[in-house]
């Protein structure tokens, strides 16, 4: 619950970063219950801190966007 209100008040103040930082924080909590939502957020997050130019963590983001793809078996993705 408090994640989504992060997410809501990230996006009413229209806060690249802040939108970034709690897609990621979502994206790790659906791969931890296996949810395949995991992937839509944690991709939202790297193309955030991309615009951004942030390159530590879209570097970190990218990791766990493979990881997250190869739990859920697609290690072609990961790889990508």
């Amino acid at each position: 619950r408090n994640t989504r209100a992060s997410e809501q008040l990230a996006y009413k103040l229209n806060d690249s970063l802040a939108i970034a930082e709690v897609s990621l924080s979502l994206g790790n909590l659906y791969a931890l219950d296996q949810n395949r939502k995991a992937l839509i957020y944690i991709t939202r997050a790297k193309d955030y801190f991309e615009k951004k130019r942030r390159v530590f963590q879209l570097s970190a983001t990218w990791v766990t966007l493979a990881n997250t793809y190869l739990a859920f078996g697609e290690p072609a993705r990961a790889y990508e």
